[in-house]
């Protein structure tokens, strides 16, 4: 990824205990890259939604359209999963 002149930022969230510190690591990730193209990943993308929610707010992005764009991916809420939860509680911090 050096060689491609590409950052990487690793941040570990356990899926069901999304916190602030693992908020806070992202926000910083995504300051640091502000105004160069960003690729968030997760193997569901449920934490990217979560995370981009959140960071949307942060900016000041309309919560309508902050939550409409999550959920396109995903909606802590409305999910059956077992850690939904933790994730719609996450989601409501911002």
């Amino acid at each position: 990824m050096a060689a491609a002149q590409l950052d990487y930022v690793h941040i570990p969230v356990p899926f069901d205990t999304p916190g602030e510190s693992h908020f806070d690591a992202f926000a910083k990730a995504m300051a640091k890259a502000a105004g160069e193209p960003v690729h968030v990943h997760c193997i569901m993308n449920w934490r990217v939604s979560a995370f981009v929610y959140r960071w949307n707010r942060l900016c000041g992005m309309d919560q309508e359209k902050a939550r409409a764009l999550m959920h396109v991916q995903w909606d802590p809420a409305s999910s059956e999963h077992k850690d939904a939860a933790a994730w719609a509680a996450f989601v409501n911090r911002a």
